[in-house]
């Protein structure tokens, strides 16, 4: 393999896609993760197959074996995405299916035959071949009989449509099924947070949320902690009486326990549902009422007896099956044969075939030049996708700016809208994040503090402002106790808050760290503290954490020079980064001090920040867009839409507080630059300007 095709990509790759690429040249054998689910319903479709099968592609062009491992395809209904596909799929070697409809639809596409197998999902793997049950929880005992495990997730209805309104009759129809359920049998329901991430809308906890809403408070329903492992998890449906599951790993994972299913996704669903034996106890997404769930639930436990024997039977022909395939597939002679005395014969027949088999030549210069420009035009493509959605989401989460006052005093913040009546639980929401560091993350828990203030302060609000009054001021005492005392080289003591985790930004930095942005976020939480209740030993803090503002960063301050003006800096290193919108927000914390108690050290550092951006801000603009910092890192340079639009914004409150017409200008110029569509493709090449043009000795290296 020439260095044309092995290292030329390497070009257009960030540091993690890069330690991707070379484990792929490294490979001998490349396998996708199971549970993959390609679609080719229409153009939209495009991004998420090349996702799942870019990886595999290149593997194939360095001439490695490919297999499509546990996947689900299909429908297969557009022409242009069927195409694609078809494309796509040439470049594997073996392609393992866990439906029969998946089956039907490569052959639809053409697929060789020989390519395809058909084999359970993979995750029935280690319930099929686990030779003892899991220990019963302690969680569940106690708990009145029959327990019954649901898990729910959110789900856009994307291939139907109007969300707003089927995604309500969703939940309050599980809601119903589920109370009405358990009335008749006077059980406990257990919600199960099988997946907690990477997002809201990937977690399980906002759909259960949604669900709780419809049931309110009863002591028969219950919310498992979110924390659970995958052997928990395993455990935890291995000993319920009934599971409803929405999420399909749920399913597979509790197989041999009584199941209805609420199916989603294409033929994935139903084809699983088909497999686990259940397809009269299945409910689809885009279907359900209240009656018809029920109905599949009463089913199953009328039925919960058969089910466990028909289970029985099918875990041993899924047992079979794995180890009469697998080993052939993954071309493993000695496979740990723990059930069998031997793989059957036309398995050995086919491992002798993988091990002979020949890697055809596929580095021919046209292949691989046409895959590098798919390659090239579909990363373009799909960022210009996300680049659009990045832009609606930046406009939607940042529609709320104020300077933040109230009579006079201190109210909101600026660039945090108040939270909305539902994000307050009934102790804040500070202790449901899924920041798992929520507790020792002090800019986090000063942005919630802020928020909680907001929503106190707000004319018009009546519900739960208590709860965000005890919250605000439960998270600025907290905050208070992370402050650590440091003292500079000319013997003046000041405070500090540290950050005692890594960022993935700054590889190289080293904990604990400091940073300009959670000193400028914490005062403003302290502020309005002492606003609310003046307190001598709070301003002592306070008029100490100013300090570090005048303390350089290399004796644990956050103050550094950029073209002869102080700079506050968000990551406190060396080399300085001069990231924007930290250094404002850090600046902004002096200005709430200084309003409150009318500290003129507080003024005048705030006006030494303020100066530095006036006197900088050509600097920061490479029109169309704004420049997120100057830092050494390789995403170092132009803003993303969500800082884009954040600088926009500060520049109109630096303006509101200066009528200086230049900061009016830029705010004005950088909030159009989101709008115009060849605006937003020069962002796309200006990233990769920069990631080229000043890390090209760090590239050569490679």
């Amino acid at each position: 393999m020439g260095w044309f095709h092995s290292r030329f990509p390497l070009i257009l790759l960030n540091k993690e896609e890069k330690k991707a690429y070379r484990a792929l040249i490294d490979s001998d054998l490349v396998i996708s993760k199971g549970g993959s689910y390609l679609l080719a319903n229409s153009w939209k479709d495009l991004p998420q197959i090349l996702m799942v099968m870019l990886p595999l592609m290149i593997a194939s062009i360095m001439k490695k074996r490919t297999l499509l491992l546990g996947v689900s395809i299909g429908p297969a209904s557009s022409k242009i995405s069927s195409l694609f596909l078809r494309f796509c799929l040439s470049f594997v070697d073996q392609i393992v299916l866990r439906e029969e409809y998946a089956v039907k639809t490569c052959k639809r596409l053409k697929i060789p035959e020989e390519k395809l197998t058909l084999l359970p999902d993979m995750a029935l793997f280690s319930v099929a071949c686990e030779t003892n049950q899991p220990d019963k929880p302690e969680l569940l005992n106690n708990l009145s009989s029959p327990v019954i495990g649901v898990t729910v997730r959110r789900w856009p209805f994307d291939d139907v449509g109007n969300r707003a309104e089927r995604e309500p009759k969703y939940f309050e129809s599980v809601a119903t099924a589920l109370k009405t359920f358990q009335n008749s049998t006077n059980g406990t329901v257990l919600f199960i947070p099988q997946v907690i991430g990477p997002n809201e809308e990937g977690s399980d906890l906002g759909g259960i949320q949604k669900v709780m809403e419809h049931l309110g408070k009863n002591p028969n329903f219950i919310t498992l902690p979110r924390d659970l492992s995958v052997n928990q998890l395993r455990a935890i449906y291995a000993h319920l009486d009934l599971l409803v599951g929405t999420r399909l790993h749920s399913c597979l994972m509790g197989f041999g326990t009584p199941t209805t299913m609420i199916g989603y996704q294409g033929d994935k669903s139903i084809g699983s549902a088909k497999l686990l034996g259940c397809s009269d106890r299945f409910v689809h997404i885009n279907e359900i009422t209240a009656e018809s769930l029920l109905h599949a639930i009463q089913k199953t436990w009328n039925e919960r007896e058969s089910i466990k024997q028909d289970a029985k039977k099918r875990l041993k022909a899924f047992q079979k099956e794995f180890y009469s395939h697998l080993p052939a597939i993954l071309s493993i002679e000695d496979f740990p044969i723990k059930t069998f005395e031997a793989i059957p014969d036309s398995g050995k027949k086919l491992i002798l075939q993988q091990n002979i088999k020949k890697k055809k030549n596929r580095s021919s210069l046209l292949r691989i030049t046409a895959t590098l420009l798919l390659l090239m035009t579909t990363i373009y493509a799909f960022r210009w996708l996300q680049l659009r959605k990045g832009i609606e989401q930046a406009f939607v989460q940042q529609n709320s700016y104020h300077m933040g006052t109230v009579d006079g005093k201190l109210a909101g913040y600026y660039l945090e809208p108040p939270l909305d009546e539902q994000d307050i639980g009934e102790t804040g929401i500070w202790k449901l994040s899924d920041d798992t560091r929520v507790d020792q993350h002090p800019d986090l828990q000063a942005t919630l503090a802020l928020q909680h203030f907001s929503y106190w302060k707000q004319p018009g609000n009546t519900e739960k402002k208590d709860i965000a009054r005890a919250t605000f001021f439960e998270l600025s005492e907290n905050i208070q106790k992370m402050f650590v005392q440091k003292t500079a080289q000319d013997g003046r003591t000041f405070s500090v808050v540290e950050y005692h985790f890594g960022n993935i930004w700054y590889p190289h930095l080293k904990t604990p760290w400091r940073s300009s942005l959670a000193q400028g976020r914490c005062l403003s939480v302290l502020a309005r503290h002492y606003q609310e209740k003046p307190d001598p030993e709070l301003l002592k803090l306070i008029r100490s954490i100013i300090v570090s503002y005048e303390v350089p960063v290399e004796e644990d301050g956050v103050k550094s020079v950029l073209d002869g003006y102080w700079f506050y800096e968000e990551v406190a290193q060396q080399p300085a980064t001069h990231i924007l919108n930290g250094h404002i927000i850090a600046f902004w914390g002096l200005y709430d001090v200084y309003r409150v108690t009318g500290d003129k050290k507080a003024f005048n550092l705030f006006q030494k920040g303020m100066d530095a951006v006036l006197n900088n801000l050509n600097n920061y603009d490479t029109f169309p867009w704004s420049t997120y910092d100057f830092g050494p890192h390789i995403w170092a340079g132009t803003a993303g839409p969500k800082y884009q639009l954040m600088h926009a914004n500060q520049m109109k409150i630096l303006f509101e507080m200066t009528k200086q017409p230049e900061f009016l200008k830029y705010a004005r110029q950088w909030e159009d630059e989101l709008s115009n569509w060849t605006n937003q493709i020069s962002y796309l090449f200006s990233r990769d300007y920069y990631r080229v043009t000043r890390k090209v000795k760090t590239i050569c290296l490679y």
